[in-house]
């Protein structure tokens, strides 16, 4: 039972990690698994027992008139609310990524039309658990055809969910599948680079918007990052699939639109935009 409460929070860093997010654990970070300890602390008399108690209490449930204890009723209302809300931060998460990340990695509307279908694929296996909990406690419902039933329901979403990944190859092989290429055999840009060059790039376009600056090109982004203008041109055309010029034109062309529709411009004209 404790390693339920853990399927939310991993299923929440998991999309996190997908979408190359750093994962600092912090204390607060705790907090998420802090229902599956407690559930731990209240089943853990139970365990203590010895053999033949527990084996005696096994035998005198009747699946024909079976009760769910109290506890256990709470445990799965807990468990509910629990995944609904990581679904829901989850699902806002994505909505607020969605933008920035898709050009932070090669393959990215691939990765987020995945990690769509995850989080819906996570949502059907809770509305499943909800009804079959409600047949189970309202209605005459068999305890083993509920048990049944919440085993064939991620049975079957385990499989589609793999056909999906296996249709999605970029999903298996990973964001940075493809990376190196006959033109950049030889280079000397590594992956740790790389990554840490990706980092500040999308740091000086997200953060200091240097595509607001008319003259803004390779030199110039070259020399801000200091490296080499050859490894800034590989990165792009490898992570992002798009020379430097279309890249920052595509954050100018995003900025134009959330100014098209924001009135504090409405004064402006389109050619002032």
């Amino acid at each position: 039972m404790p390693f339920l409460f853990l399927l939310g929070p991993l299923y929440f860093f998991y999309v996190k990690a997908t979408l190359d997010q750093p994962i600092k654990v912090q204390p607060k970070d705790f907090l998420h698994i802090a229902p599956a300890f407690i559930c731990f602390l209240t089943i853990v008399p139970f365990y203590l027992q010895s053999a033949e108690n527990k084996i005696a209490r096994v035998e005198a449930c009747d699946p024909n008139n079976f009760q769910l204890p109290a506890n256990r009723a709470i445990y799965f209302g807990a468990l509910f609310i629990q995944m609904a809300t990581y679904i829901y931060i989850t699902w806002q998460f994505l909505k607020q990524q969605k933008i920035i990340d898709r050009r932070s990695f090669k393959n990215g509307d691939a990765v987020f039309r995945w990690l769509h279908f995850f989080t819906i694929g996570f949502a059907y296996l809770l509305v499943c658990f909800l009804a079959v909990f409600l047949l189970f406690l309202f209605t005459n419902f068999h305890l083993y055809m509920a048990l049944f039933t919440l085993l064939l329901v991620p049975a079957f979403l385990i499989h589609a969910i793999g056909y999906w990944a296996i249709k999605e190859s970029v999903i298996i092989h990973g964001n940075g599948a493809g990376r190196s290429n006959g033109r950049y055999q030889n280079s000397r840009l590594s992956e740790s680079l790389a990554s840490n060059l990706k980092r500040k790039l999308l740091n000086l376009m997200e953060t200091e918007k240097i595509y607001r600056e008319s003259k803004m090109g390779l030199p110039e982004i070259s020399k801000r990052l200091s490296v080499n203008s050859r490894y800034l041109s590989q990165l792009v055309n490898q992570e992002f699939q798009c020379r430097l010029t279309d890249f920052i034109n595509a954050y100018r062309i995003d900025e134009a639109k959330r100014m098209l529709i924001d009135k504090k411009y409405s004064h402006l004209s389109l050619l002032g935009i």
